[in-house]
């Protein structure tokens, strides 16, 4: 194995080096850096304007129409207070006066269904021209408040004020609520601090009673492994066709015959994976930096101009997704990560190895893509049903089988919904996969150097590597009979 790996190191520094001063690789990197940098400003500013601090407002009148039941109206009048508003906020509705129209409203829908006529809205809900009032109707339908607007275009009250004030609604309705039903805000505070129950089904080690997960941390668990897996599948469809590209090029020109008098098959292929995974990495790295960067430009897009972490990202860390991770378990994550990343490697250098053409690039690919696709969709399917958080046939097989471990096995460690001993045991599964895909796609990558036909199909490569045995094993039957 040394002999054959003696010079992988020089394939390796040449690689990286030539795709690092590829203009290609440079400008895709920069723009995928200016997206993730942009991200989040671009949703800032998006919430901005609905959140944009108004100045005034043309609402001075809100007409009440209550259909609840619960005598409502008179509680509306708590809306007027100066407490529901930031610091640089102006108060906007604290001089806004609430008129009761249930009865008028009522009485001449009313006159409406008696003379068996389609009641006309325009004519029950008037306004004046000069008016500077809106509607807000409440309903009380299926066990659920339902608060609607009504505004005329043709008067004073302009649609953007009617949308802020909508916004007023919904945030601070609850207050109304709490003041028709005499509950004090430390009354309600009191009541959601019970915010889960807990159960315990066993014990540890230690005598400690283990706790199950709640329907809160089940679905931060659900996006973490869902949304590393989606991660992981876009740097390998990234990285993948990059690998089966440098290998074809390379066979396709004279490069290849200068190398292999003095480079074994093994060293070119590893080499050549090495430096295109390195590449990935360097190339995410500056990605996620970016999106460090653009964390940066949104806490400082506020009225204040002081740093306010993005609600996006804050909420993630709030939410207890990560309460999980241990150094352990996150070691081990990574470690499964390297040599997935490292098998799908090789699998992309076979994908490569199959072609003799660049024209042909497409053909080779298939065999890559159609691999990822298989191991991918597997996982997906696992996390979707939810069947990663028990102890189902499919999970241990999604976990356990090479081509799918790389995209749900990380997630369901760090989520701790796989023993470390399994996943122990998963590394050790990638690794010998890795070890003897990488012998593979070496003998297949000697025995293609010169072809020049069509694409390989999978039946021709398991043929060559065949053959491939089969010569090995002669040459060792004539080298002892020499002796």
């Amino acid at each position: 194995m040394k002999n054959n790996l003696t010079g992988w190191k020089s394939i390796f520094q040449f690689t990286l080096v030539q795709n690092l001063k590829s203009k290609s690789i440079k400008i895709t990197t920069l723009i995928m850096c200016l997206i993730a940098m942009a991200v989040l400003p671009v949703v800032t500013l998006m919430d901005g304007e609905d959140d944009k601090t108004k100045e005034s407002t043309s609402i001075t009148k809100v007409y009440v129409v209550d259909n609840s039941g619960w005598n409502l109206t008179k509680d509306l009048s708590v809306l007027k207070a100066d407490t529901y508003y930031e610091s640089h906020e102006v108060p906007l509705y604290t001089d806004v006066e609430y008129i009761d129209r249930t009865e008028d409203v009522l009485s001449k829908a009313a006159e409406y269904v008696m003379n068996g006529q389609e009641p006309d809205l325009k004519k029950i809900y008037t306004f004046d021209k000069d008016d500077t009032g809106i509607y807000l109707e409440i309903n009380h339908i299926e066990g659920n408040i339902n608060v609607s607007l009504m505004y005329n275009k043709d008067t004073k009250v302009s649609k953007s004020d009617v949308e802020a004030y909508d916004r007023f609604v919904q945030k601070n309705f609850e207050e109304v609520l709490l003041s028709n039903q005499k509950v004090s805000k430390e009354a309600l505070d009191i009541i959601h601090s019970c915010q889960e129950v807990e159960f315990y089904d066993e014990l540890n080690q230690d005598g400690v009673p283990e706790q199950e997960d709640k329907e809160g941390n089940k679905r931060d668990a659900y996006w973490l492994v869902y949304g590393l897996a989606m991660v992981i599948l876009f740097m390998l469809a990234f990285g993948g066709e990059r690998i089966a590209m440098s290998i074809i090029v390379e066979k396709s020109s004279k490069i290849m015959e200068y190398l292999m008098t003095s480079v074994k098959p093994m060293a070119v292929v590893v080499g050549k994976v090495l430096a295109s995974l390195l590449l990935l990495v360097i190339q995410f790295t500056a990605i996620f930096a970016s999106l460090g960067i653009s964390v940066v430009i949104a806490g400082f897009m506020n009225p204040e101009g002081s740093f306010r972490m993005p609600s996006a990202v804050s909420g993630m860390f709030k939410s207890g997704s990560l309460s999980t991770v241990t150094p352990v378990n996150l070691i081990l994550a990574i470690l499964i990560l390297v040599a997935g990343f490292l098998l799908y490697g090789m699998l992309a250098a076979l994908a490569g190895a199959a072609v003799s053409k660049m024209e042909e690039i497409s053909e080779g690919v298939k065999i890559y893509s159609f691999i990822m696709i298989i191991g991918a969709y597997l996982s997906i399917f696992v996390i979707s049903s939810g069947s990663y958080t028990g102890d189902s046939f499919v999970k241990y097989l999604a976990c356990f089988l090479p081509v799918s471990a790389p995209f749900i096995t990380p997630g369901t460690l760090l989520s701790a919904h796989l023993p470390v001993a399994y996943g122990l045991l998963v590394l050790g599964i990638l690794l010998v996969s890795l070890i003897l895909l990488t012998k593979f796609v070496a003998g297949v990558y000697e025995s293609m150097i010169y072809y020049n036909g069509s694409a390989l199909k999978i039946k021709d490569i398991i043929q060559i590597s065949k053959q491939n045995r089969q010569q090995a094993a002669d040459n060792s039957t004539d080298g002892k009979e020499e002796k």
